[in-house]
């Protein structure tokens, strides 16, 4: 079943997340015409509360986050108000236990001392934003490493390592599908300091040449 979707403002400070989601003040929610299946991210977590690792959970949600959230309009997923909903409302509890280890800091000033975390709520505007927000950063894995046929292998793979996520999302290459699945599937087996390696040969090979035109196969020779 669909349900209505909500948007938080665009714009929130770590102090207004911080106090929203301690449930010290709350902002509110406005709906929007949009609907999802989110039944499809419930089952997948209901599925993954056994997961060995909280990175395991990433590799069980991608997919369902993706697939619940892929038909709504581009321009509503590129807003942050959207994340912020998701992430400090909708599923708030999920963030907690994913990146805070299920455990809530005393106050708002405890909170603020670790920012890291508190983008985890939160949601800029920006590539890197969207990268550190708990949720958006699933549905974009599954939106550029998902391949042409509907396969999420690679989108579940970006999540073995933190440092290949990094490499995807903190560079530009990262904007260029076949580009970006090249990266993650010739990332596989290397450590990170390979994985480094590789994003650093990547990004100077885009100072000279546009990635984008090249086939997956050209880009993994490049990597090779």
């Amino acid at each position: 079943m669909r349900e209505t979707l909500k948007l938080f403002p665009d714009d929130l400070t770590a102090d207004e997340i911080a106090r929203h989601v301690l449930d010290i003040s709350h902002i509110r929610a406005v709906p929007i015409t949009e609907k999802a299946d989110l039944s499809l991210i419930n089952d997948a977590l209901s599925s993954g509360e056994d997961s060995a690792s909280r990175t395991a959970l990433d590799q069980v949600l991608v997919e369902p986050v993706h697939r619940a959230l892929a038909h709504l309009p581009r321009t509503l997923l590129l807003r942050p108000g959207l994340w912020h909903y998701l992430c400090m409302e909708r599923y708030r509890d999920l963030v907690w236990e994913r990146w805070w280890s299920g455990l809530r800091p005393g106050s708002v000033a405890e909170m603020l001392s670790r920012p890291a975390k508190i983008r985890r709520f939160g949601c800029r505007p920006s590539m890197n934003g969207m990268a550190r927000n708990a949720l958006a950063r699933l549905f974009w894995a599954g939106e550029t490493l998902r391949s042409p046929d509907g396969d999420y292998s690679l989108a579940r793979q970006v999540f073995t390592m933190q440092e290949t996520h990094q490499q995807v999302f903190d560079n530009t290459f990262g904007l260029a599908p076949g580009v970006a699945r090249a990266f993650v599937a010739a990332a596989q087996g290397r450590n990170n300091e390979e994985v480094q390696r590789m994003g650093k040969s990547l990004n100077l090979f885009g100072s000279t040449i546009m990635l984008d035109y090249l086939d997956e196969s050209d880009v993994a020779a490049l990597l090779a």
